[in-house]
């Protein structure tokens, strides 16, 4: 009878912990939840399509290589993209779709980068055509250009690295003079490259003031140039796309370069704002103090965003060599509104796109509620939420949960999936450091959209598990209690009626 009471009592305490550990989960909603969204099916599908965006980008840098032109740049970037397509299958065949899906984006965004640019130096898909005469006057025009900076640069005492360039510069131009009946917009391509290296020389100290009359708009179409604020340039002609070459590039001053750095600017000029959005990983660092870093940067500003892949150098006194970049170009202000928001004081908003209309609805610690809308054409936009220190618990923050609508948005992998339009619903990235929080935010397509961010923190999670000790040690002992109680008095009246029982028999 004892082993059976023993059981009865321990099969009752089991179910009274298993009633409370299921109201704890109502209380606390999606602490159990899959973190499977993705379905083996669209993996699929994505597979095959990287797969055809891979053999894409092949064919286009062997046309490329065929008609005369460097390509180390494209060879490097797709070696590093082929590698992590691979990462994406292996995820597939151990079943987590999750990672397989975030690292065939990664792998999409850049193979499309690689791809746009190539179409824009073989001429596929390009949407410039040039008659000879054209490419003709451009090169006299640059033959004309070096001769001044030539001129120049022989005055200065300090000038080896820019003969280097000047050289380079006039090695492109005679080799566009050559391929001009192969193909004209190859030709055209090294006249960009030998362009580029020409201004930067004439940028460098002590050469503008020289050549400060000379114009270099002779052009077939005119260029368009966007100087960033960190220590590169990009400069970009009519065409929409064009890969920098590995030989004799400039040396730059650059910044203190750390692994997986991310820097953020707004800046107003000429009237205009200007965001520039930059990713900086390191990739080797050499014995004699070298680092290779890869540079992924947006740029938008106007009516326009360049989008760039850069691999470069930095050595020495922080000085960086730029040894090859990708950059495509698209005719779009990427960035919606810049909102910067803290404590005490009223939101500022910044609106980059006038068909934007962009409020803050409400906010607080650790919490944002925004609303923004468009014009249902209105193609995907990017929003950056910036949140000062104060306005977010730094010290415990685990992450956010963002909402769009009342359904929870994608955790982005990289900055260049949102700049690409890779995802068809929105997703975000978020960045941490001493000086906030910057969210941002990409959104396919517009009508109107309640944007919810809500820090997660640690303290929640303690919170909840103290709580759930509570319920333990309260309600189960409670429940223990009564239980035992119930089967002692059960116990009594069963010993009780045993004695009876053996009276009797005697």
């Amino acid at each position: 009878m004892a082993k059976i009471l023993a059981l009865i009592l321990s099969t009752l305490l089991f179910i009274s912990i298993s009633i409370v550990t299921a109201s704890s989960q109502d209380v606390y909603p999606g602490i159990s939840e899959s973190s499977d969204k993705v379905s083996k099916s669209k993996i699929e599908g994505l597979l095959k399509e990287v797969g055809k965006l891979l053999e894409e980008a092949r064919r286009l840098i062997d046309q490329a290589e065929n008609a005369g032109l460097d390509v180390s740049i494209y060879e490097d970037l797709l070696e590093t993209i082929v590698s992590k397509y691979q990462e994406g299958i292996d995820s597939y065949n151990n079943k987590d779709y999750d990672k397989a899906f975030s690292t065939l984006i990664y792998v999409k965004t850049r193979v499309q980068i690689i791809i746009k640019a190539l179409q824009g130096v073989v001429g596929e898909k390009s949407p410039l055509q040039f008659s000879r005469q054209e490419l003709e006057n451009r090169i006299e025009s640059l033959k004309k250009k070096y001769e001044v900076l030539e001129s120049a640069v022989s005055q200065l005492a300090d000038k080896k690295s820019l003969d280097k360039m000047l050289k380079q510069a006039l090695e492109l131009i005679s080799k566009a003079e050559e391929i001009l009946d192969i193909s004209f917009q190859a030709a055209y391509s090294l006249l960009n490259k030998a362009e580029n290296i020409l201004k930067q020389v004439e940028e460098a100290g002590g050469v503008a003031q020289a050549t400060a009359t000379v114009s270099m708009t002779e052009t077939v179409q005119s260029s368009t140039t966007i100087e960033s604020t960190t220590q590169t340039s990009v400069t970009r002609p009519a065409t929409t796309a064009s890969f920098t070459s590995t030989v004799g590039s400039p040396v730059q001053e650059a910044e203190n370069v750390t692994p997986g750095e991310v820097n953020i600017e707004l800046e107003k000029k000429n009237g205009e704002y200007r965001v520039i959005v930059e990713h900086v990983e390191r990739l080797i660092n050499y014995e004699n103090g070298t680092v290779l870093v890869i540079r992924e940067k947006i740029v938008t500003v106007g009516n326009k965003t360049i989008v760039s892949i850069s691999k470069e150098l930095v050595y020495g006194s922080n000085q960086s060599r730029n040894i090859g970049q990708v950059s495509v170009q698209r005719e779009q202000n990427l960035v919606g509104a810049w909102f910067k928001l803290s404590q005490n004081t009223h939101p500022e908003i910044y609106k980059l796109d006038e068909v934007i209309e962009a409020e803050v609805v409400d906010f607080g610690k650790n919490r944002v509620k925004v609303r923004l809308k468009a014009p249902d054409n209105t193609t995907g936009r990017l929003f950056i939420i910036e949140l000062s220190p104060e306005l977010v618990d730094l010290q415990n923050i685990l992450g956010f949960n963002l909402t769009v609508n009342g359904e929870s948005a994608i955790l982005a992998s990289s900055l260049l999936d949102l700049a690409s339009g890779a995802y068809d619903q929105p997703a975000y990235i978020f960045i941490i450091s001493s000086k906030g929080v910057q969210i941002l935010l990409y959104l396919p397509h517009f009508s109107e959209y309640i944007v919810e961010i809500n820090a997660v923190l640690q303290r929640i999670l303690e919170a909840f598990y103290e709580n759930l000790q509570r319920i333990f040690t309260s309600q189960i002992t409670m429940y223990a209690t009564i239980i035992a109680t119930i089967i002692l008095l059960a116990s009594t009246a069963i010993t009780i009626q045993q004695k009876r029982c053996l009276k009797k028999i005697k």
